[in-house]
């Protein structure tokens, strides 16, 4: 290990890595794999989120992100609606088989989370994934 042991950006690729491989395998039944699974996940919330906005949060070209919907819409998982409050945006929701999709991904996406976090106790795995989001929303909240 040696000098890579403390070096951040080293750690994130190890990490990042392994996930990629694990979770992709996880989500295969989901249009875009892992990159579907991020948009089901980021409009699953109490908000209905544009096209746009979801780009910008996943760090997305905006046509890339037109495609996706394409493609999760084709699949009968989230369906489009123009915004009231700006004709020319798109905003996007769930459909009852994309919650139902989502929540088996979310199961085994939470297990391949664990058996790759399987050596670091409960707490630190907790304050792991708290410090990490942080620092997610902060790239994300100043564009990256």
């Amino acid at each position: 290990m040696g000098p890579l042991r403390d070096d951040l950006g080293w750690a994130l690729r190890a990490i990042s890595i392994a996930f990629q491989e694990r979770a992709g395998a996880a989500v295969v039944d989901i249009p875009s794999g892992p990159r579907g699974y991020l948009v089901l996940l980021a409009i699953s919330g109490d908000e209905t989120p544009s096209q746009l906005q979801l780009a910008q949060t996943l760090g997305l070209d905006k046509t890339r992100m037109t495609y996706l919907i394409d493609d999760l819409e084709a699949a009968g998982l989230v369906t489009r609606a123009p915004d009231p409050a700006d004709r020319r945006a798109r905003l996007t929701s769930l459909t009852p088989d994309g919650r139902r999709t989502l929540a088996k991904a979310k199961e085994a996406i939470t297990a391949v989370e664990d058996d790759l976090l399987g050596g670091v106790a409960e707490p630190a795995r907790e304050a792991f994934r708290s410090g990490l989001a942080g620092v997610a929303l902060g790239v994300v909240d100043s564009g990256r």
